[in-house]
Formats: structure tokens, C-alpha cells, sequence
């Protein structure tokens, strides 16, 4: 009733902030965008995707505000907390709608064109990944937006979106998404001097990886993560780098925010693991062969693909 009583506020020449003013985004921002760390800097942020350019490339001169907000936010910050953002949210069916959907392309804009790295193409699987899911009688949630995100992977440049796409491309049975993601790896081979089961090979993302382990610091405290028997490992370690059962229960009370940011990342890289297990079984289906130095960097020193070995 409250929403049909008002009409959408647009910003105005007087540089009004249009995701607060459009009383449309009230609840989102309040069940999403205050849970953030840094929610004042996501309300400009959000005001720009509001306001993101038609078509299906960025303006160039909205590309280079959202550039600046991003780099005065910090590159790595906002991807961690947009990884947040998402995860909770990618299940609300007005991401598809309306100006929702527009602030959408803004926010896969944002993935592509400042910067990508690995947590972005994570946050590219999640939102593709929604938009080609199925509903029986009627289709793809959103196979416009799905294509949108599948493009912009490709314009990211980055080799990795190749393999993110490959391994989408193993996991779905959706003969609709396997044919979208044959169309824009074939793009991206276009450019690419890599035969294309190597070039899957060698773009699988590492996340940040060492000696099989990644470590996240939270003011003192470690949270370790690895792979044993292919199931995630997490181990938790103080100060004096003495291991713990988990956290202190005030600590975590503390750093509510960072610790929901690192568990989202987890959640990401432990998707693709499970991901990589199907990517593997490829490689017999296909009678893969490699040189010894290629199958060694790429295949048994991953990561996340030795486990499954």
C-alpha cells in the first residue's frame, strides 16, 4: 500500500541520491545494505548503479565514477563486501525486475571493468549461475541478465573467466546455460592462443592459495582453510599462533562484519572445489593428454585440484 501510494522519486538537478530517495529500495536497504561494513560508502556506491547507462556496454563517463568510487572504497574492500551482498541476497527475484535489474548490470559492470580478480568471478558464477536457473514450465530466470554477466566475462580480459566458465559449463545439465556458455567461451577463444582444454587448465582460479593452504587475519587471530580427504578443512589460531577449537565467542561478537565478509569467500572457493571434482572427471571422459611441465603447474600443483587427485 505504501508503494502504491508514492510515486518513484528520480535524483534531481540538485544531485539527490537516488537510492534513498526511491522509496523502492527502503527494504533492501534495510535488510542488506545496513548489514554492510562500510553501508554510507554503499549508498553512493548504489546511487550510481541506479543511474548506470543503457545498453549493454558501461558509458564511458559512468565508468569512470564508478572507477573512483570504487578506488576511494578499495578495490579489494568492495568486491568483499559486494561478495557478501550478493550471496545474502541473489535469491530475491526483484534482482530481475525493474531498477533492480538495472543497478544489477551497474553491480556485473563493476566485476568486469575496475579490476577483476578472483572474488569478483566468483561473484560473476553466482549471479550467472541464478539467472540461467531453471523454472519448470517457464524457463531461465533471466537469460537477458544471464547473457549480460557471460558478456562481460568476456570483456574482463581475464583468463580465469575462461575457466570459470568451463566450470560452469561441467556442472550445468541445462542444455540452455550449456549452450549460452558454449557461445561466450567460444569468444573468448577467439583470442586466445591456447587449445581450448588447455586454456581451461591453465584459468582455473587459485583464490590465493599457498602450499595448499589460504589464510585469512582478523586483528591477531587466523582462520587457516585447506582440503583434507576433499572435504574444506578450517583451523583457528590466537595471537601466540596456538591452535583453537574455534573462536572466542566476544571476538566473534566483535568482528561480526569481517567474519561474515571471510566465511562468504569460503563459501565461494569451497563451491568451486566441489566444482573441480566434475572438472576432473573431464579429463578422462576426454582422453586428456598433456606435457609433463603443463600437467605439473597446472593440474597437480593447484590448489584445489590436487585434492581431487
Amino acid at each position: 500500500e505504501l508503494k502504491r501510494s508514492k510515486l518513484n522519486t528520480q535524483a534531481s538537478s540538485s544531485g539527490e541520491n537516488v537510492f534513498l530517495s526511491d522509496i523502492n529500495w527502503d527494504w533492501f536497504r534495510v535488510k542488506y545494505i545496513d548489514n554492510l561494513g562500510s553501508k554510507e560508502q554503499w549508498y553512493d556506491i548504489m546511487d550510481l548503479m541506479c543511474q548506470c547507462s543503457k545498453g549493454k556496454k558501461p558509458a564511458k563517463a559512468w565508468l569512470a565514477d564508478l572507477k573512483n568510487a570504487m578506488e576511494n572504497f578499495g578495490i579489494e574492500k568492495y568486491f568483499k563486501e559486494l561478495q557478501v551482498l550478493i550471496s545474502s541476497s541473489i535469491k530475491e527475484e526483484s534482482w530481475f525486475f525493474d531498477q533492480y535489474a538495472v543497478a544489477l548490470k551497474g553491480l556485473i559492470w563493476s566485476c568486469a571493468y575496475v579490476k577483476p580478480n578472483d572474488t569478483s568471478l566468483g561473484i560473476f558464477k553466482m549471479i550467472t549461475e541464478r539467472c540461467y536457473t531453471k523454472i519448470p514450465g517457464i524457463g531461465a530466470i533471466s537469460t537477458v541478465t544471464g547473457n549480460l554477466a557471460l558478456d562481460a566475462l568476456v570483456a574482463s580480459q581475464k583468463e580465469e573467466a575462461y575457466g570459470m566458465m568451463s566450470l560452469m559449463r561441467n556442472k550445468t545439465k541445462y542444455n540452455k546455460f550449456a549452450v549460452a556458455l558454449e557461445k561466450f567461451m567460444d569468444k573468448f577463444k577467439e583470442t586466445s592462443p591456447f587449445p581450448e582444454q588447455l586454456l581451461a587448465d591453465k584459468t582455473i582460479p587459485n583464490f590465493g592459495f599457498r602450499d595448499g593452504k589460504k589464510t585469512f587475519d582478523v586483528e591477531g587471530y587466523s582462520i587457516v582453510i585447506g582440503f583434507n580427504k576433499r572435504k574444506l578443512t578450517k583451523e583457528y589460531f590466537d595471537k601466540q599462533g596456538v591452535i583453537l577449537k574455534k573462536l572466542p565467542v566476544d571476538f566473534e561478537a566483535g568482528h561480526a562484519i569481517a567474519l561474515k565478509e571471510i566465511n562468504a569467500e569460503i563459501k565461494q572457493i569451497n563451491t568451486v572445489f566441489n566444482d573441480l571434482g566434475r572438472r576432473v572427471k573431464t579429463y578422462w571422459l576426454f582422453d586428456r593428454t598433456w606435457t609433463y611441465s603443463d600437467w605439473k603447474k597446472y593440474i597437480f600443483d593447484h590448489a584445489l585440484l590436487y585434492p581431487h587427485i
